[in-house]
């Protein structure tokens, strides 16, 4: 098995939560074979003394499979 990994960042006015299933759900629409994400930052943007958007920093895992790229070769 091969492994690998990317780094995305996740935003959201929710939560830092919903920051990371952003990242996560976006993250899917290209990447297939996804095993883990590792939160390694969170920051918030502030504006008038208030919490406006959470951003969190992603390292997404996943399976690289050779012989699916061979297919579509």
């Amino acid at each position: 098995m091969v492994l690998k990994v990317i780094e995305i960042l996740g935003t959201s006015d929710k939560s830092w939560d919903d920051a990371v299933r952003q990242a996560v759900a976006t993250a899917a629409k290209s990447v297939r074979h996804m095993t883990c994400v590792d939160v390694i930052k969170k920051t918030a943007k502030i504006e008038n003394d208030r919490i406006v958007s959470y951003t969190a920093t992603c390292k997404i895992c996943f399976e690289i499979h050779p012989e699916e790229h061979h297919q579509h070769s």
